[in-house]
């Protein structure tokens, strides 16, 4: 038992080894010293190619301490930033976890398992960068032998999604033996709590017995993390900075109604001011006075809010954030392998992975303003609350009133179930000087999401009928959790083959051809009650499509000298709709001297339109906190004279539906670097290298004349540049 203490974090860590066979994990006997690297379909000799491939070892995984995938991910200095991280709610994107190179966004960076694709899961988020999402929660950590990054575009051997790279996630192979851990990790505060046990089983030799089954298990927990018990930083500057914690306040809006005043008879226009709120807005302070705040620009109203100044009944919304949710996740795998022969083997593999995360979430409100509703196929009737003259709640005599309120004996926040099933069948070998190797591939991924306590329209509608908010609130009616499902699922085949032939040189040349057919399937389906539109402010995700994908490819290494070689890639995938797409790449790499070597690459690549892109249906969405700009100062949350602050807190609904004219998203990248390799044998055992690349990105989006009158360009171009070492 090994105990490692740091200043901020404790961890426990533990292996049990059977003492019968001690676990280990031997690599196949290879009949030559060569091997097949990430980015390429040729095997080689020199690990260092053409393209920078960045291998994070087994080793290296367990010196990291980390414990998902996701983590791991964190410590690759070419991971972007705009990469998806599941610890907190991410909207449209909760519960999955996403990796992107070079902030190229998790869209254009394809995701591979044992050098095959993982089907994108079930979501269709619209937002930029989140059409493609591959969730890492399905891979476990505890099976990786290694992680290998290619940093480069890689479009022209794996196809579309590798504008930014490649991530290939390779398990762990001829493992024999048992071995058994359990771990357990917490902030000095003792938050930020996980915990978690594996076990692994491996049992015959490959070449001496002609086989090997290995299985491996994993299940680990997480605690919820409040925002606010986050102590262990600099909070004081953090309060300071973000404006967060640094008063008790949350919102103005809780159980204890504030009512608007209609400015006219029949305007349904709420919206109040510093001039008339005298007149026009009643606030009730039934509240315990601890919980009565009077409203400053310290809580970040602007100096112009009806806020500033008034005594309100504060809600606590700081008790719902956080800086982990709580997760749940389990993942089985197992793979084995058969020699067929001398030169061929039969494989398979079989993963399951399920991850669960709940997240915290303040309980509904109504405003003043109209709320937009949306039936699967539309829009429903919108909501606004509307207290006629004589409504009980209503302290306008002569006036009809709105309110501000929230349903805080309600649940709010999420839960998001994410499953993955994934089986493989394959076969590889030698075959008269070629080495060949063909899989069909299966893998599906699906997905519950649940809304806790949606108000139901139905019974809500009673508010304008004359039911009083204490009624209503006390309706058991009033809310239902919503679940929405997805499915999302890729059945590939493919087959490659390599050889060398002829002489260079610098030695023999290499070759590898390849042909891959994959049918891409996703289902997004509403829950009834939403897509009748009786769901109070929320948005419908539904789409039901398939396409079928053909592609080729080929590669061409040509030592040209001893210490000068180029490859070429070439590839052509067929989308339906879409012409053939055609992409190219060209890598260098010259020797200078023993230790020194530079490289460079040229490469056109390509991201085809997702699946929930070109499929009718979409998501349906809101926009927050619009501002009118007339009415509202440029900081955009002040309003104008004559304004209210309705006016720059504005909402809009619309539809993120698809187009079936898109056509992929084409880039050109160039990338340059340099490779340093002491000879000497006291410095031997490192090696650095730097690169640059640069990449220029562009999505075109013809439209035809007869769906829209406005001119638009075509044409929308994005050059991002970045540098890592």
């Amino acid at each position: 038992m090994q105990f490692t203490l740091k200043k901020s974090v404790v961890a426990v860590a533990m292996t049990l080894t059977t003492p019968a066979v001690l676990a280990q994990q031997t690599p196949p006997a290879q009949p030559s010293q060569t091997v097949y690297i990430t980015g390429s379909n040729l095997k080689r000799v020199d690990k260092e190619g053409t393209s920078p491939v960045q291998v994070v070892t087994a080793q290296d995984i367990k010196d990291t301490g980390a414990q998902t995938v996701q983590e791991l991910m964190r410590f690759v200095p070419a991971i972007g930033s705009d990469s998806n991280y599941d610890t907190t709610d991410g909207g449209f994107s909760r519960g999955v976890a996403t990796a992107s190179l070079r902030g190229l966004s998790s869209t254009s960076t394809l995701i591979l398992l044992n050098g095959r694709r993982m089907t994108p899961s079930a979501y269709a988020d619209p937002n930029d960068g989140n059409s493609t999402l591959y969730d890492l929660n399905s891979i476990p950590i505890t099976a990786l032998d290694r992680v290998e990054i290619l940093k480069d575009g890689a479009s022209a051997v794996y196809g579309s999604d590798a504008i930014g790279g490649v991530i290939n996630f390779i398990t762990k192979s001829n493992f024999q033996g048992f071995e058994f851990g359990a771990r357990a990790s917490a902030n000095d505060d003792g938050e930020f709590a996980r915990r978690g046990a594996t076990a692994s089983w491996g049992k015959g030799d490959l070449n001496d017995d002609g086989y090997n089954i290995f299985f491996t298990a994993d299940v680990s927990k997480r605690d919820r993390t409040a925002l606010r018990d986050v102590k262990d930083i600099a909070f004081a500057q953090y309060q300071q900075l973000n404006g967060r914690f640094a008063t008790p306040y949350g919102s103005q809006v809780s159980q204890y109604p504030t009512f608007y005043r209609e400015s006219s008879p029949g305007s349904k226009n709420f919206g109040v001011n510093r001039a008339n709120a005298a007149d026009r807005l009643r606030t009730t302070l039934a509240c315990d006075p601890s919980q009565q705040l009077v409203g400053s620009t310290q809580m970040g109203f602007p100096t112009t809010s009806v806020w500033v100044g008034r005594t309100f009944c504060n809600y606590d919304i700081n008790q719902f954030l956080e800086a982990q949710s709580e997760g749940k996740d389990a993942t089985v795998m197992s793979r084995g392998v058969l020699k067929l022969g001398e030169t061929a083997r039969a494989y398979a593999e079989v993963a399951y992975s399920r991850s669960e995360r709940s997240y915290t979430g303040t309980p509904i409100t109504l405003g003043q303003s109209s709320v937009n509703n949306f039936t699967a196929t539309g829009v429903a009737e919108p909501f606004q609350a509307i207290l006629e003259i004589g409504h009980p709640d209503n302290p306008f005599p002569n006036a009809r009133a709105s309110v501000g309120y929230r349903f805080a004996n309600l649940r709010g926040g999420n839960e998001v179930i994410n499953e993955s099933t994934r089986v493989l069948i394959g076969a590889n070998g030698e075959l008269r000087g070629w080495t060949w190797d063909t899989g069909l591939l299966w893998n599906r991924s699906e997905k519950e999401d649940t809304y806790y306590d949606r108000l139901y329209l139905p019974t809500l509608r009673k508010l304008n009928t004359g039911t009083s908010l204490a009624a209503l609130a006390a309706d058991p009616t009033i809310a239902q959790d919503v679940t929405n499902p997805g499915r999302a699922s890729i059945l590939q085949w493919d087959a490659k083959a390599s050889t060398e032939f002829g002489q260079l040189p610098g030695g023999a040349m290499g070759l590898a051809l390849g042909v891959e057919l994959r049918r891409e399937k996703i289902e997004l389906d509403p829950t009834p009650a939403l897509a009748a539109g009786d769901i109070y402010g929320l948005v419908n995700s539904i789409i039901d499509g398939e396409r079928d994908v053909k592609s080729a490819f080929v590669e061409l290494r040509t030592p040209l000298l001893k210490n000068l070689e180029m490859d070429f890639a070439g590839r052509a995938d067929k989308y339906p709709g879409i012409k053939t797409n055609y992409v190219p790449k060209v890598g260098v790499k010259w020797t200078a001297f023993d230790g020194l070597a530079f490289r460079g690459t040229y490469a056109k690549g390509f991201r085809a339109p997702a699946l929930v892109q070109v499929t009718p249906g979409g998501s349906q969405v809101f926009l927050r906190d619009l501002f009118d700009r007339r009415r509202c100062e440029a900081d955009e949350r002040t309003p104008k004279p004559g304004a209210t602050e309705v006016d720059c807190a504005k909402s809009a609904a619309g539809t993120g539906g698809a187009n079936p004219d898109l056509v992929p998203e084409k880039s050109r990248s160039f990338s340059l670097g340099a490779i340093y390799s002491p000879t000497a044998a006291w410095t031997s055992w490192w090696s650095t290298s730097v690169s640059a690349r640069r990449v220029r990105s562009c999505r075109v989006r013809p439209l035809k004349p007869s769906r829209t009158k406005t001119a638009i360009p075509p044409t929308s171009c994005a050059i991002r540049i970045r540098r890592t070492g």
